[in-house]
């Protein structure tokens, strides 16, 4: 057993990396990789979660050559009003209004994360591409409310490996002790890494002092601009995610970044490439000078106490 202490004066919030003392990797069940190709999601999916559902990853390039006959493969009968390309969720379909639209004069390139909850999205999705690249995505003045949103997501190829190793995240400052992040890994059904962004930057009690930071943790501005670059290594898939409890607020942006096929180096400690990042969270009150368990871990388990 495992269980390292820290002599407590307020809060504490403690990651570490947990590797299985026999080399063996949890075995998660990740989406069968279906076909290549154009999608249609649900009502309110992003191309990220409905590509992910086919064990595919998001292509932001979708041809449409300005032609209807984008939607014709989704065997709708729906009335199609000749729209230039307007908004993220685009080309798309109401089912409410049986529309198809947003086909005419599309970007070259169009954002995987956008999603309107009234709107099922034409994604462009295809198979996880073996090799060394960089991940992440970003949103600008987008929105978040009592549905967990789909952010980010990434399969990986047979073999490799990844690390998400950035996040930045502003929002309302009335949020801040509200606002949930998670990281599922991996396939997971409950997300492993889940915080406020405020507390992992060991902010607490509404202090909006800024700008301040570290290599590892940060504050840009007075409201929001929360930064964090601890490393969450996976090795079959990432989901991220952002949630309100119940309010729609907009004004939300929000970064996330990784890599497939680099070292996995926290501090000066190279980690082995089935390393696991594990949040240990304490949420009590304790009187000063209190000796705390931080985390209890299982015998057979070698870790890493970062922090």
């Amino acid at each position: 057993m495992i269980v390292p202490h820290c002599l407590l004066l307020t809060f504490c919030i403690l990651f570490t990396v947990i590797v299985e003392s026999n080399g063996n990797q949890v075995k998660i069940t990740v989406p069968n990789a279906a076909g290549a190709g154009l999608y249609l999601g649900e009502k309110g999916q992003s191309c990220f979660q409905t590509c992910y559902q086919q064990g595919l990853n998001c292509n932001p390039v979708i041809q449409t050559k300005n032609s209807p006959l984008v939607f014709s493969q989704f065997k709708l009968s729906c009335d199609y009003v000749a729209s230039n390309w307007s908004s993220s969720f685009e080309p798309g379909y109401n089912p409410s209004s049986n529309m198809c639209f947003g086909y005419m004069n599309v970007p070259a390139a169009i954002t995987c994360s956008g999603a309107n909850p009234k709107i099922q999205r034409v994604c462009n999705c295809q198979a996880p591409v073996k090799g060394t690249t960089t991940l992440g995505t970003g949103l600008s003045n987008s929105y978040v409310d009592g549905t967990e949103q789909w952010i980010f997501s990434q399969v990986l190829a047979s073999g490799d490996t990844g690390v998400m190793s950035h996040l930045w995240v502003t929002y309302p400052a009335s949020d801040d002790a509200t606002m949930v992040i998670r990281y599922y890994v991996d396939g997971e059904k409950e997300a492993s890494i889940q915080f406020d962004p405020s507390l992992a930057c060991g902010v607490g009690f509404s202090d909006d002092y800024a700008p301040w930071g570290t290599k590892w943790f940060g504050k840009g501005a007075v409201f929001g601009s929360w930064f964090f670059n601890f490393k969450i290594p996976f090795t079959t898939s990432i989901v991220v995610t952002a949630q309100l409890p119940s309010i729609h607020q907009n004004g939300f942006y929000m970064i996330v970044r990784g890599s497939t096929n680099t070292p996995l180096i926290v501090g000066d400690v190279t980690m082995p490439s089935n390393a696991r990042l594990n949040l240990f969270v304490v949420d009590k009150i304790f009187k000063p000078l209190d000796w705390i368990t931080l985390a209890d871990v299982p015998s057979n388990t070698q870790g890493y106490y970062f922090q």
